[in-house]
């Protein structure tokens, strides 16, 4: 076909010249529309260009001639890895796997046909692989070998493979191979033909089937449907008919026509040298009808000139639109003048090779035409798709792993050695319509009666060969100094405290009572809630456990004790007094609690590592297991501001245990909400069931105490675990020392490919390294919206000296390429960091750094690492993204929106002295929460991005959501607060006589307002104008335990509801001064068992009490916080009122206390007293009615109650 020569007069040749040189200054890329990429063509002595730090290898057509690699032959460089290598612009086809050819049958034998097929040797169609037209299986008879002679001339087929002899085997399994008939068989130059994907093309318009051949060969036929000749018999009684018989008519004119004209379109591109494509033919054959070209002028000098004028606008079209491209090839076009001898050779200068990778993948056989060229595009709807995948996926992971709950039971379907949900919503039901019951509350002793009946009964309903044991246990006056968490700077104090202790034993193993389990909750509330939640759930399920575990425990090898407490809202004293006065608490070698910080959903161990045994069996006789390590590294923090009986358990008593709690809705803890209504049905199913299973295997197990004597042998490194459970089905429990193994491993592993691929990579490589790193540090900084800005700024020119000789679009494109590589391989420099920073302090939920990095780690491994640094790189494929992020999203995505909603819930008490937190503290901490996990979450999506065509559209999705989110809250649309999801804003009446010792002046009185919510009480005021409250920050008022530092004070008509006789007293008994200054003062709290004293530690050295001449704080060490010690006391209602307090001053206490009385400040303050009552006054109940009912109080221990009194000792008294 190049052989075809137009003669061109002097106008049209200049017209050529002109056509090929535009075509050269236009740059070089690629279109599914036209052509494919660039080749880099060479003559004799053409330089190659090679990068000799690479140890390339020279092959066929190259030499090394002074340190350049030349070429020694005229055609087209290919590059296999590191082999270089010049083919031939003439050379034969070079056969692959599975390439599509067309073949000559030059040769039919009985059982085989020989093919030409352009290639060194000949290729061989056996019968054994071949199928009828129609399908069929051939049946190998000599009649059916015969009968091939008349069926099969010439044929399409593929190859199969290679002979030992180097012939080529073939293969025509399909029904789309077949008997070509009715058409033309071109040849063309092998190399001008790309291995694509379809070869096989029919053309509607024009009736015509277009098969075109790797090997070159190319058919131009009439249109046939695959199976159509099933006229071919082979059976032998059947007699074969003639051509024409078979045909039943010829081809009209008009297909005729088609196919000459189609087949002229494929001689005349072949004569230019541009590679030949089902759309450059098409696009020449339609050209040729739209200029009314006759058929057999298409291959004419005019024409031939506006072939290539129209290529050149096509490309100039395509370049400015950046969208599609062409290649056209670069080879000696041969012009010979009309009849004379002399030949014109226009030959192109050289262009720019094609990449490494485009030459390994024609050595694989799967070439595509322009890869590199094309303009590295996904569609915006892509990365959406796979946002919206991620965040309906990681919802959908919570949902299965947090709120999918068991079906209740009733006690007919649960029996009476089963758990029953229906029965102990009826304990819930009795408890919560008490309301609140703080200590020293009469309903409080309502609810432990109700506790202690319901323990009799299944004392009387117990299996006959099990003793239960009820006893009602008085707590005498105690103190529990716990120094570390909440409790720094603290001693809480108590007395008069009452639970209830049900003892579950064998009758016949007496040993089973020195080896007992606890169970433990209280029964106690706030004085701001009903407690459905906390912990009256909690009590319920301890009942309906200790009446299955009494039809059980016969069998039993430990007992159980199940402890209902008062006093753990106070400070924890109810279980400080049971694990230090009770007879049976040197039997319990396990602890177990249950707790809420919410109400419902699943209760999840959130502490215990410290006991991996206990782990262990629990996640094998769990059936809905959950636990979360994450929560116990957050509530170790003290990011949490809260405290359990299983910290007194732990640090007091010394046991291992687990500590279980719920906290779904964690907005209305200690608020009005914790109601039984907001209790989801299933919640205590799922504690029941999963309580009953571990209960009854661990009391079974001989190995209690085995097993925890050899862990307090092998030390408390070896005895920490990590634990998480995977959609709430499985749980994963293995040690830490496993953990820092498994870490240490993958870290080294990390730095070693890191290095590895820098090292491969280079300077180019380094530097994109750095720009990746920084775009991950910017995203951080700068979060989401900054990281969309990012991926604009990250494709810059930085490979230029590497790829020196390609063209600039794909210069462009191979940076973008290789930036999207690195920028998702910095999500693994992201993950490695911060799993190292978690393996160096020992975090337990660095098992979510460990997967996040490992598996995407994997998946890229496995889809896109190429060995070699020659291989150009490639789009990232999606499957890669979905195949790392699978795991990660299982394991962490349902975490990360359950620790979202208890940072929601938070936020409603987290001023812990209001108007200290900024009203926008809360907002931003959350968003930003949020805004780190997008950038942990989505950095591998982010780098998709990079190509994606979505940045823009991503800018304006996101600033189009925020503007709705800011106009919905600003509206009120979307309200902060309702009626279920409270606002903490207390409402306590003060009567005050700090400032008044020894002054005969009437106590100050007023109501003060203040929240815990961070924010100003400007809307709650609008329903109380008419209560004249005056707000702001010099209404700071001293509640002892904390400071309102920005609240609202009113006087009117607080002078009713308290009397004078409740005003409690600190009146000086005693002051020597001898070698060291002791000060003896009586407190009076009169009427009040829940009171709060301060004192000074940077005046007194060490102080006291006494209760009725009983220390009960002995003098010792004692913490400080912000130079003072407080001393909390609640109790029931015969708790002591009357304490004497013994002060041992410093020897130079009063000299700080002169200089500030010199400089006119308010007086120093020695002790500050807070009492309180619980008693609602007029003023106060008028106020709780007027606010919002989105407005609750909030309760906690060192909350004062609705009356409290202040009063305060100076240092100069």
């Amino acid at each position: 076909m190049r052989d075809l020569q137009p003669s061109l007069n002097q106008t049209q040749r200049v017209r050529l010249q002109s056509a090929l040189r535009q075509l050269h200054s236009l740059p070089s890329s690629s279109s599914s529309s036209s052509s494919s990429s660039p080749l880099s063509s060479v003559a004799v002595a053409d330089p190659i260009q090679v990068n000799h730090e690479d140890n390339i290898l020279k092959g066929h057509g190259t030499l090394d001639c002074d340190g350049e690699v030349v070429a020694t032959l005229c055609g087209v460089v290919e590059r296999v890895n590191k082999l270089v290598y010049v083919r031939a612009l003439r050379a034969r086809y070079k056969p692959e796997v599975g390439d599509i050819i067309v073949g000559r049958v030059i040769e039919i034998a009985p059982k085989r046909w020989r093919l030409e097929i352009n290639f060194s040797q000949v290729a061989v169609l056996m019968l054994s692989s071949m199928n009828l037209p129609d399908g069929i299986q051939r049946r190998r008879t000599a009649v059916d070998e015969l009968n091939m002679r008349s069926i099969f001339e010439e044929n399409d087929a593929e190859v199969r493979g290679f002979q030992h002899d180097g012939s080529l085997h073939l293969q025509a399994r399909s029904q789309k191979y077949g008997k070509l008939e009715r058409g033309q068989l071109l040849t063309v130059p092998a190399y001008l033909v790309k291995r694509r994907k379809q070869h096989f093309h029919h053309l509607e318009q024009y009736g015509v089937d277009l098969i075109i051949g790797c090997n070159g060969f190319i058919w131009v036929g009439e249109h046939v449907e695959a199976g159509e000749n099933v006229g071919m018999l082979v059976e032998d009684q059947k007699k074969t008919s003639t051509a024409e018989e078979e045909s039943g008519s010829f081809t009209p004119l008009e297909t005729r026509k088609h196919i000459c004209r189609i087949a002229n379109a494929v001689r005349l591109l072949s004569a230019l040298g541009f590679t030949l494509t089902v759309e450059a033919i098409v696009d020449t054959a339609e050209a040729s009808l739209a200029s009314n070209i006759e058929i057999n002028d298409m291959l004419g000098a005019e024409f031939f000139v506006q072939t290539a004028e129209r290529e050149v606008q096509r490309r100039a079209s395509m370049v400015r639109k950046k969208g599609f491209y062409m290649l056209w090839d670069q080879s000696s076009l041969v012009v010979q003048r009309g009849g004379g001898d002399l030949k014109h050779r226009v030959r192109m200068s050289k262009k720019p090779e094609v990449s490494t990778s485009e030459s390994s993948a024609a050595h694989d056989g799967k070439f595509n035409s322009n890869e590199h060229d094309k303009q590295p595009r996904r569609s915006a709807f892509l990365w959406l798709a796979l946002f919206v995948i991620l965040l309906n996926g990681s919802w959908a992971v919570h949902h299965i792993q947090f709120e999918s709950l068991p079906i209740p039971l009733n006690a007919e379907q649960s029996g009476k050695r089963g758990f029953s949900e229906v029965s102990a919503v009826k304990h819930v039901k009795y408890l919560t319509s008490l309301g609140p019951h703080p200590v020293g509350s009469d309903a409080l002793d309502i609810a432990i009666q109700y506790v202690f009946a319901a323990s009799e009964k299944i004392k009387k309903t117990a299996h006959w060969e099990v003793d239960v044991q009820v006893e009602l246990f008085h707590a005498t006056t105690g103190a529990n100094r716990l120094v570390s968490g909440l409790f720094k700077g603290k001693t809480l104090v108590y007395s008069d405290l009452k639970h209830v202790v049900l003892r579950i034993v064998p009758k016949y193993l007496p040993q089973a009572e020195e080896n007992v389990i606890l169970v433990s909750s209280h029964i106690d509330t706030v004085f701001s809630t009903e407690g459905a939640g906390d912990c009256s759930s909690c009590v319920a399920v301890m009942l309906e456990l200790a009446r299955g575990v009494s039809q059980w425990a016969h069998g039993f090898k430990s007992g159980v004790i199940f402890l209902f407490n008062t006093g753990e809202e106070e400070g924890l004293t109810g279980a400080h007094s049971f694990i230090t006065q009770h007879p049976w608490r040197d039997t319990i070698r396990f602890a177990i609690d249950l707790e809420a910080m919410g109400i419902g959903g699943k209760s999840s161990i959130f502490q215990g590592g410290s006991a991996p045994w206990a782990l262990e069996n629990f996640a094998a006789v769990s059936k809905y297991p959950s636990a979360q390590i994450f929560a116990q590294d957050l509530f170790l923090s003290g990011a949490i501001k809260s405290a359990t009986d299983f910290q007194i358990y732990q640090e007091v008593a010394g046991l291992p245990g687990l500590d279980f709690a719920y906290i779904d809705a964690t907005a209305v803890y200690h608020t009005k909400n914790d109601k039984l209504k907001f209790l989801k049905p299933g919640s205590l199913q799922h504690l029941g069931e999963n309580m009953l299973a571990f209960l009854l295997h661990t009391a079974m197990s001989s190995k209690l105490q085995k097993d925890m004597e050899l862990e307090k042998e092998e030390g408390t490194d070896r005895n920490q675990a990590v634990y998480f459970d995977v959609l709430g089905m499985y749980m994963v429990v293995y040690s830490q020392r496993l953990a820092t193994m498994l870490h240490n491993s993958v870290i080294f592993q990390g730095l070693l490919l890191w290095t590895t691929s820098l090292l491969m990579g280079g300077y180019p490589g380094a530097v994109s390294f750095g720009l990746s790193c920084l775009s991950i540090m910017l995203m951080w900084i700068s979060s989401v919206s900054l990281s969309a800005l990012v991926a604009f700024v990250l494709p810059l020119y930085i490979f230029s000296k590497r790829t020196p000789r390609l063209s600039s679009e794909t210069e462009e494109n191979l940076i973008e390429l290789e930036a999207e590589r690195w920028l998702f391989k910095a999500g693994f420099v992201q993950w490695l960091v911060l799993l190292a920073i978690g393996n160096f302090f020992k975090i337990g939920s660095t098992y979510i750094a460990l997967i996040w990095l490992v598996s995407p780690a994997f998946a890229y491994g496995l889809m896109e690492a190429t060995l070699s640094p020659v291989r150009s790189p490639k789009k990232l494929k999606v499957a890669t993204l979905i195949l790392g992020m699978v795991v990660p999203v299982m394991s962490s995505a349902g975490v990360v929106v359950r620790l979202v909603g208890i940072i929601v819930g938070s936020i409603v008490r987290l001023d812990r002295n209001p108007g200290n937190v900024p009203d926008w503290f809360g907002n931003v901490g959350l968003g930003v929460f949020i805004a780190l996990v997008v950038c942990l979450m989505s950095v591998y999506i982010l780098s998709y991005i990079h190509l994606s065509g979505a940045k823009g559209p991503l800018v304006i999705l996101t600033c189009a959501l925020l503007a709705l989110s800011l106009a919905a809250v600003s509206t009120g649309i979307v309200p902060a607060f309702t009626e279920d999801i409270a606002r903490a804003v207390n409402v306590v009446h003060v009567v005050d006589t700090t400032g008044k010792y020894n002054e005969n002046r009437e106590p100050s009185s007023y109501i003060s307002l203040f929240s815990n919510t961070p924010g100003k009480l400007t809307t709650e005021l609008e329903n109380l104008k008419d209560e004249e409250f005056s707000c702001g920050r010099n209404n700071t008022l001293d509640f002892v335990t904390f400071t309102v530092k920005n609240g609202c004070w009113s006087s009117k008509d607080s002078k009713v509801g308290w009397s004078k006789s409740e005003v409690p007293v600190l009146q000086v008994e005693r002051d020597s001064i001898t070698d060291v200054r002791e000060t003896r003062v009586l407190i009076d709290t009169k009427l009040s068992t829940r009171w709060a004293l301060a004192i000074n530690k940077e005046e007194i050295r060490d102080f006291s009490i006494q209760v009725d001449s009983k220390e009960l704080i002995p003098v010792g060490e004692k913490s400080m916080v912000d130079g003072w010690h407080i001393i909390q006391f609640s109790g029931g209602k015969d708790s002591p009122t009357k304490f004497q307090l013994n002060l041992f001053w410093f020897g130079d206490a009063t000299h700080r206390s002169q200089e500030t009385d010199k400089e006119g400040e308010d007086p120093p303050l020695l002790l500050k007293l807070r009492t309180d009552v619980n008693r609602v006054t007029p003023i106060t109940a008028r106020v709780l009615e007027k606010l919002p009912p989105w407005c609750s109080p909030f309760g906690k221990s060192t909350s004062p109650h609705t009356l409290a009194f202040l009063a305060a000792l100076p240092v100069h008294f």
